[in-house]
């Protein structure tokens, strides 16, 4: 299956562009999203209190005209999802909420990061910086697991969803199709859908503010996902 779009690992998010796009757009979508997530995540809030997170990279976002009409939250309740993954967990909520070439976009984002070779520098990325230890209160270590999955259909729309899942068992190295049950899920769950939509000229105004301050994040929390022209089932995270 041919790939239509271009996927980047944007700090926590994965991010996919439909091929046509000029760089300005795509940068001006990496650039404040970036920024929006990095500034929420200070003090590591996103592992303490996603919830926390997910409202205060919501207000960034705002503040770097961007505006969000929808928001949809979800606790999925493992208990009744035993068996299943958290791409298939993901797939369930958005085919309910997203068109159809839009969900296609974005679960195939998650597919197109598995295809890679397990030390590739993009998956080692991602899972760098979705992925963090912790102790429950009970003492037994945890792994907090917090991401955004994200499909840009035109220059300034983009549908997401964050993933927070904190789990007591260890983690495959296909941590996103590994299959969890009841029991492995350690506290809520949450997942938060929302259609985002930039206003061009209003950003314009802080474009250049924006650049400058995300320069010395670009580097290391931004990659490239190569393009590939054959999807792969079965293949691992």
């Amino acid at each position: 299956m041919d790939t239509q779009y271009q996927t980047w690992v944007n700090g926590a998010q994965l991010i996919s562009f439909p091929l046509g796009l000029h760089d300005t757009e795509k940068n001006d979508v990496l650039n404040s999203q970036l920024l929006a997530q990095v500034f929420a995540n200070k003090d590591s809030v996103v592992a303490a209190a996603p919830k926390a997170w997910f409202q205060h990279s919501k207000d960034g976002l705002t503040k770097l005209k961007w505006n969000t009409p929808e928001t949809h939250a979800d606790v999925p309740l493992f208990k009744a999802l035993d068996e299943l993954s958290l791409v298939e967990l993901v797939a369930a909520h958005l085919v309910k909420e997203l068109p159809a070439p839009v969900f296609k976009q974005l679960t195939g984002t998650l597919e197109q990061l598995s295809a890679l070779e397990y030390k590739h520098p993009a998956r080692q990325l991602f899972r760098s910086q979705v992925l963090s230890r912790g102790v429950d209160e009970q003492g037994l270590d945890v792994t907090h697991i917090n991401f955004q999955a994200s499909a840009c259909n035109a220059p300034n729309h983009v549908f997401s969803l964050f993933v927070s899942v904190t789990l007591g068992v260890p983690l495959q190295e296909d941590f996103l199709h590994q299959e969890f049950y009841g029991a492995d899920c350690v506290g809520e769950s949450l997942f938060f859908y929302s259609h985002r939509t930039l206003s061009p000229t209003m950003y314009s105004r802080v474009r250049d503010r924006v650049a400058l301050e995300v320069r010395e994040h670009a580097g290391t929390l931004r990659l490239a996902l190569p393009t590939p022209t054959v999807s792969r089932p079965g293949s691992t995270l």
